[in-house]
């Protein structure tokens, strides 16, 4: 909860590793409220998404702000990889997001997108072919008008 997460490289440093800003695997019934993730320089080439979930069950994200770590490139701000009972509220696509929620993975469904300001995003949210039976709710967004 209320997490400011800056992200900066040391291009001499081994222990430079992160992919992702936040990254959790096999988890149930996790919150996460208040979270920013802000890209800093200098930057790796290797970063991607600033929340990616993987095998989660029951998850409420309250709160996040943030994008993705490259604008244009093609990773979203939030990767879900088989993550369903998922409430996103209250977030907000940063200036240069491209999508803004991304959900993969034939075990994905029932996410609920409520209350968010996505107008940043050029995509609000995006299924890959193998979630296309993912039920995906998203009601009082605020998205731009195209």
């Amino acid at each position: 909860e209320n997490i400011r997460l800056f992200l900066s490289s040391d291009p001499s440093a081994a222990y430079d590793v992160a992919i992702h800003g936040m990254r959790i695997t096999h988890a149930r019934n996790l919150t996460l409220k208040g979270i920013e993730v802000v890209w800093d320089k200098p930057a790796l080439e290797k970063w991607q998404s600033a929340l990616d979930l993987e095998d989660v069950l029951g998850v409420v994200v309250d709160g996040f702000s943030g994008r993705q770590a490259w604008p244009d490139s093609g990773y979203p701000a939030l990767a879900f990889h088989n993550v369903s009972h998922a409430i996103i509220r209250n977030s907000i696509a940063a200036e240069g997001t491209g999508v803004f929620l991304r959900i993969v993975g034939s075990n994905s469904g029932d996410v609920w997108l409520f209350g968010n300001d996505l107008r940043n995003a050029k995509v609000p949210y995006q299924l890959a072919p193998e979630a296309k039976e993912a039920k995906v709710n998203a009601m009082q967004n605020l998205v731009a008008v195209k």
